[in-house]
């Protein structure tokens, strides 16, 4: 059996005390869009309303501070490597990003101490871009990734090796799919275009559920029962996915691309191939958590960064690298694409 990363509990993942220091010095360019002009503070040229932000949108992901007593934020920068900082939020620490499919909200999680009788640990809350204000949607134990519906009614997320189901105001909350310590975790849940159906990532398969609990099944399967956990990113228009896997003991680590109406019928190793990503580099080894961004690139979680590649394949580039020093006092992870203009604070 292949021993692969697991889904990793909040609780392990930050600390929850100190505070982060903010790294805006850092947003240099990072060579990515080279040939786009840097963007203005608002992300929109004067003369061409629109056209910087669409060229180079937003991209969040999670920055940990490695150090005694350091936490975890959420900081945002654009495709071309400019504008980066932390996002304001109200709580800290903060992780998991994830962008409603308008652009117009975030939701994250953040953590806390536990009670003495063990009750939750973690809280799920849904930012508003425009009033920079967060709902508390629901707490629960050990809460990881989160995914709101395009009709932006219902949120899916990740807790206690489960995957679960509430609506967006914190009403009817259900269980989807139950998991446990022994048989793995259900993790990085991401809508269909129908706000209904669930796509998943669990032990070497990709599966998906509706968001009754109806109707579950695998939809791709790898290594089955590794500790891999394949999690799938849609395209921007709901036809392909996305997913890092490996196929079958022999096969190296990459990031495939899938048809999704044609997914329950196709073999792993049909999939097409955008970048192998070998477990022997230090600098890009293996690629977690895809988000396909507006402009057709794909980014990526690998080793201590943030990478991104053109879906159309190509060379991956590293964005994150003057933030993280290559595994040093940072490690950013869990990149999620704003769509177009959307208002990041």
């Amino acid at each position: 059996m292949i021993a692969r990363r697991p889904l990793l509990a909040p609780a392990v993942r930050v600390a929850l005390a100190g505070v982060f220091a903010t790294l805006g010095a850092c947003g240099t360019r990072t060579g990515l869009y080279d040939s786009i002009g840097p963007t203005s503070q608002a992300g929109v040229d004067a003369a061409h309303p629109l056209a910087d932000c669409r060229a180079a949108p937003w991209l969040l992901f999670d920055v940990q501070d490695n150090q005694p007593n350091g936490v975890s934020t959420i900081h945002a920068m654009r495709a071309d490597g400019t504008q980066l900082h932390a996002v304001p939020l109200p709580h800290s620490p903060a992780y998991y990003p994830s962008v409603s499919p308008d652009g117009t909200k975030l939701l994250y999680t953040t953590s806390f101490v536990p009670t003495s009788d063990g009750g939750n640990d973690t809280a799920l809350y849904l930012f508003d871009f425009a009033s920079q204000t967060a709902l508390l949607v629901v707490s629960s134990f050990s809460m990881s990734y989160s995914a709101l519906s395009p009709d932006l009614q219902t949120v899916a997320y990740s807790a206690n090796y489960g995957l679960y189901a509430i609506g967006a105001d914190g009403t009817n909350n259900r269980s989807l799919v139950v998991g446990s310590p022994g048989n793995g975790a259900y993790g990085h849940p991401t809508f269909a275009s129908d706000s209904k159906t669930i796509l998943y990532g669990t032990l070497g398969v990709v599966g998906s559920v509706e968001s009754d609990g109806t109707n579950n099944q695998t939809l791709l399967t790898g290594v089955v029962g590794s500790f891999w956990y394949p999690n799938p990113a849609f395209s921007p228009d709901y036809s392909q996915i996305a997913v890092g896997i490996f196929c079958d003991q022999t096969s190296p680590f990459d990031l495939l691309v899938f048809q999704y109406a044609s997914l329950a019928e196709t073999a792993c190793s049909s999939g097409t191939v955008l970048t192998t990503v070998s477990e022997s580099s230090a600098e890009n080894m293996g690629a977690t958590d895809p988000s396909w961004g507006p402009t057709g690139l794909i980014a990526y979680g690998s080793y201590s960064d943030v990478w991104v590649i053109p879906a159309t394949g190509g060379t991956p580039t590293n964005v994150t690298s003057k933030l993280t020093g290559d595994a040093g006092a940072f490690t950013a992870s869990d990149p999620v694409w704003a769509p177009a203009c959307a208002a990041v604070p």
